[in-house]
């Protein structure tokens, strides 16, 4: 899976034994503290579902 933007963030993955999600976490701006964080896409894989959803 790509997932593609112009910002800077990070990838957070949360792993349970029922599902696997990865939120796409950017910020406007690095140029100085404090920037309000935001989620840009989530995307969710049930167990036993080999299905990418958008959430």
């Amino acid at each position: 899976m790509k997932f593609h933007n112009t910002e800077r963030g990070y990838v957070r993955c949360d792993l349970t034994p029922q599902q696997w999600r990865t939120d796409y976490r950017t910020v406007p701006f690095v140029t100085k503290p404090g920037a309000p964080l935001n989620t840009r896409a989530s995307f969710e894989i049930g167990s036993g579902r080999p299905i990418l959803q958008r959430v």
